[in-house]
């Protein structure tokens, strides 16, 4: 769950509109990100959160309405964020499978093979693709995009991509065969090497992981719960790929409940403003 800075009526709030978010799905719902934000703002002023000390009947100095403006925009983030994160919370078959994938791939290094729309995002995502993506734009209508953009590219973009295809087939062939080569001899060096093949820098896979992170930490933490008896807590955060500049984000997931149905964060009421806010002190130093 994204880090809980709503209050118990803004929760409810969200947690209506989540239904309609469910209904009509999140592609279809960018149209109703406006009326949203409206809504929530009449009842919650971001005024009274960014400037406390401001009096809502004195005019606000140029300063003061940049403040206001970025404390509009992060909200409206978080609140994105919020939609999303809980839409894909639930236990369906596509997010199981999606779990199958990610726990296999932590018992065996994997490569896949990108295809040319891909390597086409991760290397002109930011300059060519960006500026013609609003914030908020679900994952799958950025990847239909990105498809768009790059079967109208210039033959020489297009040439260009293909050939960094073909080099990447090259390249996985000759990892899969030194793959076999470094467990037939347990080569601790080899280890080392597959731990950073491991690594996915494509800035839109990312995003696109990041968002199936709920349903499958959710569940594999369930499984683990249902094997242990144990419980659990779960902080994670860091930057929106596509978005870097855009802030830190902090969430998390939590199993077992109290027997009035709150998790750890809902019981301890220190978590955002202690083990939430010491988190985002720490992501502070991570990202620099």
């Amino acid at each position: 769950m994204p880090s809980e800075w709503t209050m118990g009526e803004q929760k409810a709030f969200l947690q209506q509109e989540l239904i309609a978010f469910k209904q009509i799905g999140s592609r279809a719902y960018m149209k109703n990100w406006p009326t949203l934000y409206s809504r929530f703002f009449q009842q919650w002023p971001e005024r009274a959160s960014a400037l406390p000390s401001v009096s809502a009947d004195v005019p606000l100095t140029e300063d003061q309405k940049k403040v206001l403006a970025d404390a509009v925009s992060q909200r409206q983030k978080q609140i994105r964020w919020w939609m999303h994160w809980h839409n894909g919370a639930g236990d369906n078959r596509a997010a199981n499978n999606k779990t199958t994938k990610i726990v296999d791939g932590l018992l065996e290094t994997k490569t896949r093979i990108k295809k040319p729309w891909e390597i086409y995002a991760s290397k002109y995502y930011v300059s060519r693709v960006q500026p013609q993506v609003e914030a908020g734009t679900p994952i799958v209508d950025i990847a239909k995009k990105i498809r768009e953009i790059f079967e109208n590219e210039t033959l020489e973009i297009q040439d260009e991509i293909h050939q960094l295809s073909e080099a990447q087939k090259e390249d996985t062939k000759k990892r899969k065969e030194s793959r076999k080569v470094s467990k037939e001899l347990a080569d601790h060096d080899s280890d080392e090497a597959d731990d950073e093949e491991g690594v996915e820098t494509d800035p839109f896979i990312r995003r696109r992981n990041i968002q199936q992170c709920g349903a499958v930490l959710q569940r594999i933490l369930r499984h683990l719960g249902n094997q242990t008896g144990l419980k659990f807590t779960v902080l994670m955060g860091g930057l929106d790929p596509l978005d870097p500049d855009g802030g830190k984000f902090v969430a998390s997931i939590h199993t077992g409940k109290t027997s009035d149905g709150d998790d750890f964060a809902d019981a301890y009421p220190k978590f955002e403003s202690e083990v939430v806010e010491a988190f985002g002190e720490f992501l502070d130093h991570v990202l620099g």
